[in-house]
């Protein structure tokens, strides 16, 4: 089952806003303002990309170098590409995200990523 436009569209701001939040906290720490706010923008677009009902889920994975929406390849951009990068150096093929998640959650799990050049 391919995912619609729309569904691709609210996934990919969430990818580029997790990308952003990641390179935000490797570089001003967890608690910076800008940190916050890019924490709180993540958060809004990826209520966004997943539906709000009890089967929904978000599958973010990888597959060499290709970034997978729910099992499907899209064409990547850099700012994707790099996500894949990220879930690399963390030893990850992919992050499910149900509905049910919470912003803590989203904020431990951002806290996980390795936040230097060392391997995990």
């Amino acid at each position: 089952m391919q995912p619609s436009d729309a569904k691709i569209r609210a996934a990919r701001a969430f990818v580029r806003s997790l990308n952003i939040l990641l390179k935000f906290a490797r570089l001003y720490g967890f608690e910076h303002a800008r940190t916050l706010d890019q924490l709180e923008t993540a958060w809004n677009e990826l209520q966004a990309a997943i539906p709000a009902t009890e089967h929904s889920r978000l599958l973010l994975g990888s597959n060499g170098s290709q970034l997978l929406l729910n099992g499907t390849a899209v064409d990547a951009s850099p700012t994707e590409r790099t996500f894949v990068q990220f879930l690399a150096a963390a030893g990850l093929s992919g992050i499910e995200f149900a509905p049910n998640l919470k912003k803590g959650d989203l904020e431990c799990l951002v806290r996980a990523f390795p936040t230097n050049n060392a391997k995990p």
